[in-house]
């Protein structure tokens, strides 16, 4: 992992502004190796998710962030109850700092893996999941709620990685809200996060 470690302190949590960082992973030749996982990346692919082929970029970002920031997985995405069963979920709830942070994991990728990823595409996937975070925090019941909502990317390339910070500069302060946006480009064998 390629990171600034430890980059979310006292200059995000104090503060309602948006945030952006950018890391990387390389997952080398031997590529999604279940058993080197942290113990909170190894949890979530045990417990699984509640539904689509996401659960190994969901553990990635467990990971990243577990290495980059020092975060323990909480809850993964089965084990938050909500207010409404039916309203907006969060992929999981991690700690950083003594802090819980909802964690809302995307994939930025266009099929075939090696095909050039579009603002279009981006702005879309992006803009639906800024609007989700707020939803999703006042969705959880009081013992399950975090107070910062982090929304993670994982991109296929650094191209991938260039479009979605494109895509969030441009974005209004509203859409943003407090927000911090985490984007990763994966590198590697990396094709089995994107099936």
């Amino acid at each position: 992992v390629t990171c600034a470690c430890n980059s979310l302190d006292d200059t995000e949590w104090l503060s309602a502004s948006p945030f952006l960082f950018t890391n990387a992973i390389d997952l080398g030749t031997a590529g999604f190796v279940e058993s080197a996982l942290t113990p909170g990346a190894t949890e979530v692919i045990a417990d699984g998710n509640l539904g689509g082929s996401s659960i190994k970029s969901e553990a990635i970002a467990v990971e990243v962030l577990s290495r980059c920031e020092g975060a323990t997985l909480l809850y993964t995405e089965g084990e938050v109850d909500y207010l409404d069963a039916g309203g907006k979920k969060t992929d999981e709830v991690v700690e950083i700092d003594g802090r819980k942070v909802g964690v809302s994991v995307v994939r930025a990728f266009t099929y075939p893996l090696e095909t050039p990823y579009t603002e279009a595409a981006a702005l879309s996937k992006i803009t639906s999941k800024l609007n989700d975070l707020p939803l999703s925090k006042a969705n959880a019941k009081p013992e399950f709620a975090w107070s910062r909502s982090l929304l993670h990317v994982i991109a296929y390339d650094q191209q991938a990685v260039d479009v979605v910070v494109n895509v969030w500069q441009g974005l209004s302060a509203e859409v943003r809200g407090d927000a911090i946006l985490f984007v990763t480009a994966t590198s590697g064998n990396d094709a089995a996060l994107y099936e």
